[in-house]
């Protein structure tokens, strides 16, 4: 399923896969990391609360941490 994220450095859209997603953290209050199972990694303004509600915790690779 796709999940459109807004990247905090740019503000930029980005989509990804939520079957794709290996892990994701609640760095601070500006924002989350996302880390794909290719290795990317993605620094997105959306809540924690929100990551959980759309991607949950059954992630490709595992799922969310905090």
């Amino acid at each position: 399923m796709a999940l459109s994220l807004t990247d905090v450095n740019t503000g930029a859209t980005i989509v990804i896969d939520k079957a794709n997603v290996a892990s994701f953290y609640d760095i601070d209050e500006l924002f989350r990391r996302i880390n794909m199972t290719d290795g990317t990694i993605y620094d997105v303004s959306e809540s924690f609360a929100t990551l959980v509600s759309d991607i949950g915790s059954g992630g490709g690779g595992g799922g969310g941490g905090a």
